[in-house]
């Protein structure tokens, strides 16, 4: 091995680990990118929910009723907690 092949081999080092460290930030933009979409969509779907509940009169109800709908179909029933004691 000699400089030469050192210099070489030092510099491509340098040129990969500055594309991969470009690759990188061009990623975590993107995600974020992605991310703030999402957020903004379900942002969205909530004020749409909030103001068709208050565009009947002000009853929010029928917005409450599909939104308890919703989470409980995508998280479970909400358990019931009558029989636990704080005081213990």
């Amino acid at each position: 091995m000699d400089a030469d092949d050192d210099k070489e081999r030092q510099a491509l080092y340098a040129k990969t680990r500055e594309d991969l460290l470009a690759r990188n930030l061009s990623n975590s933009e993107k995600f974020d990118a992605a991310i703030l979409t999402l957020s903004m969509a379900a942002l969205g779907v909530s004020f749409t929910l909030i103001r068709g509940g208050m565009s009947k009169g002000g009853r929010c109800r029928d917005t409450y009723d599909v939104s308890s709908r919703a989470s409980q179909a995508y998280f479970g029933p909400i358990p019931k907690h009558d029989k636990i004691d704080y005081h213990a």
